[in-house]
C-alpha cells in the first residue's frame, strides 16, 4: 500500500469519526490528493438522498483524476448493514477507474466514537 493510500484512508477515518461524535451522522464526503495537495470534498443538498451524493462526488474524483495530477480520491458514506449495524463505508481509488470498498464498524462509546472491526466483507 502506498503512503498516499494509507494517508487518505486515516483522514477520512478520522473525519468520520468526528462527524459522527458531532452530529452522530453525516452525509457522505470525499477526499483527493490532487497537485501535491489534500482536499477535502463536499456537498450537500436537500433534494439528493445519501446515494446521489455519493454518485456526484465520485463522478467529481473521477474527473479530477482524469485531468490529471490526482493519486488517491475516497468517499465515505455512513451507513447500517443488517447482521453488522452501524458503518462507515469508505470508497477509494488510485486510479479514478478501480474502486476499492472498506467497510469499518462502529460503536458510541458515551461521547466517544470506536472503530471496533475494520475490513468487514458483507
Amino acid at each position: 500500500m502506498s503512503e498516499k493510500y494509507i494517508t487518505g484512508i486515516s483522514q477520512i477515518v478520522e473525519t468520520s469519526k468526528k462527524f459522527l461524535k458531532e452530529l452522530k451522522e453525516f452525509a457522505p464526503f470525499g477526499l483527493i490528493y490532487k497537485n501535491g495537495e489534500w482536499m477535502d470534498l463536499a456537498t450537500y443538498d436537500d433534494s439528493m438522498d445519501s446515494n446521489k451524493m455519493k454518485s456526484f462526488l465520485i463522478n467529481t474524483i473521477m474527473k479530477d483524476f482524469e485531468e490529471g495530477n490526482t493519486e488517491f480520491g475516497a468517499v465515505c458514506v455512513d451507513a447500517r448493514i443488517k447482521d453488522i449495524g452501524d458503518v462507515i463505508i469508505i470508497y477509494n481509488t488510485s486510479n479514478g477507474k478501480d474502486w476499492y470498498e472498506l467497510v469499518y464498524k462502529y460503536e458510541f462509546d458515551g461521547e466517544d466514537v470506536q472503530i471496533v472491526k475494520k475490513n468487514i466483507e458483507y
